[in-house]
């Protein structure tokens, strides 16, 4: 009994599927940049010293022209069908990259639409804290400005009592009321240096905002702009059209000054225009 033989590969089998482009890497070495670099040299020694030498150079440029053009298809042949693949597969991944990011700028506005309303609350709550403390610290204050006018009107009344016992001859008398004076002043002063020590460290609480910041994700500002009056832009910061301005030019040629404008200038220069041979 003989032994099965595998069956030959098809040339199909070795081709390249329908949907694929065979791609030929250029070699190292080109040949036409050989030919380039002496149309180059011969272009850079070139005099023209009469009538005849300038027609020769006319022909040269023809020459050189045409081999700008089969250059430039050659090119063509070997990219288009990788452009047409590359445009396809833009196109391919295209739609569902878009709708990625459509779904993407829909969650992230929902979630800055949050973050933003949970940063008013809290804003809203700090300042409700924030009078808290502050009504608490004007209460304590009140107490130590009452504490301080009372021991400030016992005391004066307790001095002209002093003064009134010195003026009858009654020294001792005197002596202790105007040293009983003087505990009163020192006891408010030490009772309003509580009170005031307690105001002063009376301190908000910090309201925290009902939000959440997963590891990777991160929230910052992009600075944006609109102009809202052109007129009013500093003119470091206008740029003139130059294609618009281009355009006019090759229409008007001259008389494109009195369109564009007195800060415009246009000159023309020669150019050896030459039929592909």
């Amino acid at each position: 009994m003989s032994a099965k033989q595998k069956p030959a590969p098809s040339p199909e089998a070795d081709a390249p599927p329908a949907n694929s482009v065979a791609v030929a890497a250029p070699t190292a070495d080109n040949p036409d940049d050989v030919k380039a670099m002496s149309a180059l040299t011969y272009a850079e020694t070139f005099a023209i010293a009469s009538a005849s030498d300038s027609a020769k150079g006319q022909e040269a440029s023809q020459r050189l022209n045409t081999q700008i053009k089969v250059l430039d298809d050659k090119r063509k042949e070997l990219t288009r069908p990788l452009d047409a693949l590359k445009a396809k597969w833009m196109e391919f991944f295209g739609g569902p990259i878009e709708k990625f990011k459509k779904a993407k700028g829909i969650i992230d506005a929902k979630v800055i639409a949050w973050n933003a309303e949970q940063e008013q609350i809290r804003k809203d709550e700090q300042r409700r804290l924030d009078k808290i403390a502050a009504d608490e610290q004007r209460r304590l204050q009140a107490i130590a400005d009452e504490a301080k006018r009372k021991a400030d009107a016992e005391a004066a009344e307790i001095r002209r009592r002093a003064e009134a016992a010195a003026a009858a001859g009654r020294a001792d008398e005197a002596t202790k009321l105007a040293a009983k004076a003087n505990r009163v002043e020192e006891k408010a002063d030490a009772k309003v240096e509580v009170l005031e020590t307690r105001a002063s460290s009376v301190v908000a609480a910090v309201a925290q905002a009902d939000t959440a910041k997963v590891a990777g994700s991160s929230f910052r500002d992009v600075w944006e702009f609109e102009v809202t009056d052109v007129t009013k832009i500093n003119p470091a910061f206008m740029t003139p059209d130059l294609v618009k301005i281009g355009a006019v030019v090759k229409s008007l040629k001259k008389e494109a000054v009195g369109v564009v404008g007195q800060g415009l200038k246009v000159t023309s220069r020669q150019i050896l225009a030459s039929r592909r041979t």
